[in-house]
């Protein structure tokens, strides 16, 4: 995922190098878009270990039975602390996932314990245990 400006947009453009099979490759979108933590350019020149996780989830229920037809995420989580080091969540319930891993960086909770914790079925917060 990379973020551009634009001369007549004031907020980013996202261009969703992560979801190729979208209809559309660019997303005009606000400065609030769901992203919590470090890109994955920013993590790498810190020197940190780390995986990554990264799907498309348009054929996920918790986007099929919205209508969702391009939704995402990218997740990273350090190799050695299992921290949390970045998310970022492009769908309808970005905002309701994104608060959970704000949550868990902001409260250094690790990925394995993110992993039990119980949401709300179908919701989006749900789809968190398969982005870990």
């Amino acid at each position: 995922m990379a973020l551009a400006k634009t001369s007549w947009f004031t907020g980013p453009v996202i261009v969703l190098t992560f979801l190729p099979s979208c209809e559309k490759g660019i997303l005009f979108s606000r400065a609030d878009d769901p992203a919590v933590g470090l890109s994955e350019g920013t993590a790498r020149q810190h020197g940190s270990r780390f995986r990554i996780k990264e799907e498309r989830t348009s054929n996920w229920y918790s986007s099929r039975r919205v209508g969702e037809t391009c939704s995402g995420y990218k997740v990273l989580v350090e190799e050695d602390t299992d921290r949390i080091l970045g998310g970022h969540i492009l769908g309808g319930g970005a905002k309701e996932v994104i608060s959970l891993f704000a949550l868990a960086i902001r409260s250094g909770i690790p990925a394995r314990d993110l992993k039990h914790t119980l949401s709300a079925y179908p919701s989006h917060s749900s789809d968190v245990v398969y982005m870990l």
